[in-house]
C-alpha cells in the first residue's frame, strides 16, 4: 500500500514546461508601408512574438499597426502587449504576439501606419507557452542613457515565465548593446541610412513571480525606448498511470 501511495503522488505532480525558441528572424523596414517577412513555416500551438523598435519625426505612437500574417483562412490576430512607448524623444518600442499559432504560417507583415516611419525588429516562435492568454505582465521606459531599463513589472501570475525585451535607439547606429540582470539569447537589427537606427532583443525564463526588468548596458549613450512582455508556461500534465502495485 505504500508503494501505491508513493506513486500515486509521483504522478500527481505536474511536468514542468519546457521553453524553447524555435525562430527569431530580423527585419528592417523603411518603407513605411507593409513590408512581408518571410519565416521558417511554424509549428500549431506555438507562440508567435513579434518586437518592434521604430522611429517617426512626430506621433510615433500612432504610426504603427498591427502586424498580421498569412495563416490559413485568414491572419491570426496579434494583441498589442506592451503598447506603443514614446517615453523619450522620436522612438517607440511594442510587442505583438499571437498564441497557440496555427501550423504553416510562413509570413508576417509588419505594418507601419503612415510614409516616414522606419521599423526594425524581430519576429520570434517559441514553443512552451500557455495556449490560452499567455500574456502576464508588461513594463516600459526610456531615456538618453547608456545603461537602460525597461522598469520592473508588475507582480507576476506565472513563476516560469518567459520574458523578452527590446530597447531601440535612434541616435548612434553604431552602438552595441549586452544584456545584463541575466538576460541573454541577444539579438541586433540596424538600419545606419534612413535613421541611424537600432533594435536590441534578449529574453530569459524566470524562477519566480517577482516583477522584472529588462535591462542592457550600450556601448555608448543613446536616445532609447525599451519594452518588456512576459509570457506565461503552458500547464504541466500529469503522465498516464502506471499499473497498481501491491
Amino acid at each position: 500500500m505504500k508503494k501505491l501511495l508513493l506513486l500515486l503522488l509521483l504522478y500527481a505532480i505536474p511536468a514542468n514546461a519546457t521553453w524553447s525558441r524555435i525562430q527569431r528572424v530580423g527585419f528592417n523596414s523603411t518603407s513605411g508601408s507593409a513590408t512581408n517577412i518571410s519565416i521558417t513555416s511554424t509549428g500549431s500551438g506555438h507562440l508567435i512574438v513579434v518586437e518592434i523598435g521604430w522611429y517617426k519625426a512626430a506621433n510615433c505612437t500612432t504610426n504603427m499597426n498591427a502586424p498580421t500574417d498569412n495563416k490559413g483562412g485568414g491572419s491570426s490576430t496579434y494583441n498589442n502587449d506592451a503598447p506603443a512607448n514614446n517615453t523619450y524623444g522620436t522612438g517607440c518600442s511594442g510587442i505583438w504576439s499571437t498564441p497557440n499559432c496555427a501550423s504553416g504560417i510562413t509570413q508576417v507583415t509588419i505594418n507601419p501606419a503612415s510614409a516616414g516611419t522606419y521599423a526594425l525588429g524581430f519576429i520570434e516562435e517559441w514553443s512552451g507557452a500557455a495556449t490560452t492568454t499567455p500574456f502576464d505582465k508588461t513594463a516600459a521606459s526610456g531615456g538618453a542613457v547608456a545603461s537602460w531599463t525597461t522598469t520592473a513589472t508588475a507582480t507576476l501570475t506565472g513563476s516560469t515565465d518567459l520574458a523578452i525585451a527590446i530597447m531601440f535607439q535612434n541616435s548612434n547606429n553604431t552602438s552595441t548593446n549586452t544584456p545584463t540582470n541575466s538576460f541573454g539569447d541577444g539579438g541586433t537589427q540596424t538600419e545606419g541610412v534612413s535613421c541611424g537606427c537600432s533594435s536590441y532583443t534578449e529574453n530569459q525564463v524566470l524562477a519566480a513571480t517577482t516583477g522584472i526588468a529588462g535591462t542592457g548596458t550600450a556601448s555608448t549613450t543613446v536616445a532609447s525606448n525599451s519594452s518588456i512582455a512576459t509570457y506565461k508556461a503552458a500547464a504541466g500534465t500529469s503522465p498516464n498511470m502506471p499499473p497498481a502495485v501491491y
